[in-house]
């Protein structure tokens, strides 16, 4: 037995670049002519299977080319047609990797999908891949971006035991990614020279090539006109409700339903997106008015204080200094860097008097006596701790009424509706009439007028 040893170590030895070839080429996917005769011996035993398959399904509610009868004597060949956009006339009719009932199946159509026919058989069109139809190559025959061998295989799924679906040669240019589904594998977009098939009884000849580019254009628009018009709505919507503007978001969306009747699932989403924001839209308002409202009604003590002060000031002077002209020109001078004048106005004189009143009411202690550290400035930087901001138009208030609560309107850009009334012995408002600003102010009584008032501490 000891004999035998040198032998059987020679044996092995001679028999070694053998086996190291196997092992190199196990994970390879090169077509050499044997694995494609043996590849083609394994698809021809397939097929008698798949067939009995076919027998059973005869009768049931599928595609008739699942359950058509395969005459050996039609052949598989494709000859070339010239290139027609073919429409898809039932559910669930399936993409093949070669035109037999028997083939793998690349993906199911539905009625109203698109592809490009370019060439036939007896029974199958020989159509482009479709946009997201994706190939997978071997990483390790991929260096560089170039291909590094020949016979290549581009599989339909990033497994050895997937259809393949077209070749590499040594030199093609591959721009891939590595598969999410097997790291080993490269994603890349499917050849052009690839053909699927479809069978011709479920395909519908509705003109040139060119048709199928200009529906796939269109539908690029209309999705992207939808998805504007959501994006905007959910913006808008964000804001407080004076600043809300939908005007734009409307118009889309009316465009999408009038413009693109071909798309009803789009054409329904729009409806739905309109009846919501307008739903949204109305509860904003309600809920505005009622915050308008509640700020009203938490004001009426200070009316009532503000009543009774004017009414003690016309029975006899106040017992204590009123805010004088030049003082208030002094505090404005004081106080705003941004007013663009440093002399008042008689609009704005003529509120001196009322602003004396509050100013005289904060000012005093709880026994009724002025503070020493009250002053105008200080009063004015107390306003700004609760003040509120509003963004309008200024236009002036020319109407001649009694009791008016102020002698500038602030209306809304959009609505062109007035927002509230407005008066200042600090900034004149006549420079910015017809421009829009933003407003800092302090609520005031409105006199029972429709709209609220304000003191315009700052204009910004």
């Amino acid at each position: 037995m000891k004999k035998l040893y040198p032998i059987v170590t020679a044996a092995l030895i001679a028999a070694s670049p053998l086996l190291l070839n196997a092992d190199a080429s196990f994970d390879c996917d090169f077509e050499t002519d044997e694995t494609v005769a043996i590849e083609k011996s394994s698809s021809s035993d397939e097929v008698s299977q798949d067939e009995a398959i076919v027998d059973e399904n005869v009768g049931q509610n599928v595609p008739q080319e699942e359950t058509a009868s395969k005459a050996p004597s039609k052949s598989t060949s494709t000859s070339q047609v010239k290139a027609f956009t073919g429409k898809i006339t039932k559910n669930k009719v399936r993409m093949r990797v070669q035109p037999t009932v028997d083939s793998p199946i690349v993906k199911e159509l539905n009625a109203g999908d698109m592809v490009i026919v370019l060439g036939e058989t007896d029974e199958f069109y020989a159509v482009e891949p479709q946009r997201d139809t994706k190939g997978y190559v071997f990483r390790t025959f991929v260096l560089d971006g170039v291909a590094q061998g020949t016979n290549i295989n581009v599989r339909l799924e990033p497994s050895t035991d997937a259809p393949a679906i077209a070749q590499l040669s040594s030199g093609d240019v591959v721009n891939g990614t590595i598969s999410q589904k097997n790291p080993k594998w490269l994603e890349i977009e499917a050849p052009k020279s690839v053909r699927f098939f479809v069978a011709k009884d479920y395909v519908e000849n509705i003109g040139d090539a060119s048709i199928m580019a200009r529906t796939v254009k269109r539908q690029a628009e209309v999705n992207t006109l939808f998805e504007k018009a959501t994006l905007e709505s959910q913006t808008e919507m964000a804001k407080d409700f004076p600043d809300i503007k939908l005007d734009q978001v409307v118009a889309d969306l009316n465009r999408v339903i009038r413009e693109y009747p071909d798309y009803p699932t789009l054409v329904a989403k729009a409806k739905e997106l309109l009846s919501v924001l307008q739903n949204d839209y109305l509860h904003k308002k309600v809920a505005y008015l009622e915050s308008k409202a509640n700020r009203t009604t938490q004001m009426l003590p200070q009316q009532d204080k503000l009543s009774d002060l004017q009414v003690q000031m016309q029975k006899a002077p106040s017992p204590l200094p009123k805010l004088s002209e030049s003082n208030a020109m002094k505090g404005q001078s004081q106080g705003l860097t941004n007013a663009p004048s440093t002399t008042m106005s008689d609009k704005m004189a003529v509120w001196v008097p009322s602003e004396n009143i509050f100013f005289n009411a904060w000012s005093q202690d709880e026994s009724g006596q002025a503070r020493a550290s009250a002053t105008q400035d200080s009063y004015y930087q107390h306003l700004k701790l609760t003040a509120v901001t509003i963004k309008g138009i200024i236009e002036p208030y020319t109407r001649i009424v009694k009791n008016k609560p102020g002698d500038y309107v602030i209306v809304n850009k959009t609505t062109q509706l007035p927002i509230a009334f407005l008066y200042s012995t600090r900034v004149n408002l006549q420079d910015y009439v017809g421009k829009e600003v933003t407003v800092i102010g302090s609520e005031r009584p409105n006199n029972n007028f429709a709209y609220p008032a304000y003191f315009v501490l700052e204009i910004q």
